[in-house]
């Protein structure tokens, strides 16, 4: 699988060798590759979609709650999210995991110096 990243001009470029190609002087730079939907985590395009309405998210402990979002981005298929849960005033954040087969979820509360992994995301509902 090829690791996309953004280049921060909207362009797609592979980590590690990069396809190349020469203009007319002589400038070597890296192609594009174009990207899809389907190259998108299932999970993450909903999540995306539904926000920043409510969503009840379904984890892989089986716990179920409400969640608000405040931010979600994309950069190219990687997804990150921010928000907060309904009865916690904690902070959440939800990515993709490194080969983006899965959203996890991390907490932070409001006296806890770092993030806690609290768990995967496997269901996804529109609350409402």
């Amino acid at each position: 699988m090829i690791r996309l990243l953004d280049d921060r001009h909207g362009l797609l470029t592979a980590k590690g060798p990069l396809p190349t190609v020469t203009d007319a002087t002589g400038f070597i730079m890296p192609t594009t590759l174009p990207l899809g939907m389907a190259d998108l985590n299932r999970i993450a395009k909903r999540i995306h979609n539904i926000s920043p309405k409510p969503l009840r998210l379904t984890l892989d402990d089986g716990s179920t709650a409400v969640y608000h979002l405040s931010s979600t981005e994309w950069f190219q298929t990687e997804f990150q999210g921010q928000g907060t849960r309904e009865g916690d005033d904690a902070d959440y954040r939800f990515t993709t995991t490194a080969d983006e087969s899965a959203v996890i979820v991390g907490r932070k509360s409001t006296d806890d110096d770092g993030w806690a992994m609290i768990g995967e995301v496997v269901e996804v509902e529109r609350v409402e």
